[in-house]
């Protein structure tokens, strides 16, 4: 058979008995099967899922910039000052993982009479065990240690401002060509009409 019988035979019968397909003839084959498709329409469902995952990921950022915006707030404007005691400092993976980008510390302290540990906020500087820091530390929330000083940094913010241009890029871009196209259909439909 030639390929172009293949390709009629994949084509679905019309109603009046002849084989056309609204596809432009376009043939995608899975496992073996024949069937028609639109590449134009998977790649939009495809352009949707990361607009979708873009979306979601930039407001995940957004919430924890927030968050841990508030949570610096609180140590830098109602903390009170302790001596905490690292316990130890652990490196956090680069990006490739071959290098250490930063460190996380835990340290203890001694507020109203209890004892705490908890992770060393406002810093990624390697300590050794047993050196003292002065820290600030949220007398209602105890797991809230810090050694930053001054207001909290906006720096959390870069990343959800950068998702939030290119999903608003993104979207004024469809919006464009969706506008485009709909100016292009009624000039065709106009002409057809005269």
């Amino acid at each position: 058979m030639r390929p172009d019988t293949l390709i009629e035979l994949a084509k679905p019968p019309r109603i009046d008995g002849s084989r056309d397909v609204p596809h432009a003839g376009r043939v995608t084959y899975v496992r073996g099967a024949a069937g028609a498709a639109d590449p134009r329409r998977a790649l939009r469902a495809a352009a949707a899922v990361v607009a979708l995952c873009l979306v979601a990921l930039t407001v995940a950022l957004a919430v924890d910039a927030v968050l841990g915006y508030r949570r610096a707030g609180r140590v830098a404007h109602d903390g009170v000052p302790v001596d905490a005691t690292v316990a130890q400092c652990l490196g956090i993976a680069s990006g490739t993982g071959i290098t250490v980008a930063g460190y996380r510390c835990t340290g203890s302290f001694t507020l109203a009479g209890r004892s705490y540990t908890a992770t060393v906020h406002g810093t990624s500087q390697r300590y050794e065990s047993g050196q003292v820091l002065a820290a600030r530390v949220d007398p209602r929330d105890p797991s809230n240690l810090s050694v930053a000083r001054g207001d909290p940094s906006l720096v959390p913010f870069v990343a959800p401002a950068i998702g939030a241009v290119l999903v608003l890029g993104w979207a004024g871009v469809w919006a464009y060509r969706r506008a485009r196209a709909g100016r292009a259909g009624r000039r065709a439909a106009s002409s057809a009409s005269s």
